[in-house]
């Protein structure tokens, strides 16, 4: 049982990552300035 949830755990985690890249690969690519804000409008991301 423990063997199946921790390769569980790493699937998602590596699903997370790969989706992480994607979206990074995705704003870095674009031509207009792009920036992300959190709750408090502090900035979260600039490209």
């Amino acid at each position: 049982m423990e063997i199946t949830k921790n390769l569980s755990d790493f699937k998602k985690r590596k699903q997370t990552e790969l989706t992480d890249i994607r979206i990074r690969e995705i704003l870095e690519s674009i031509t207009d300035a792009f920036y992300s804000v959190d709750a408090c409008w502090h900035l979260t991301y600039i490209n």
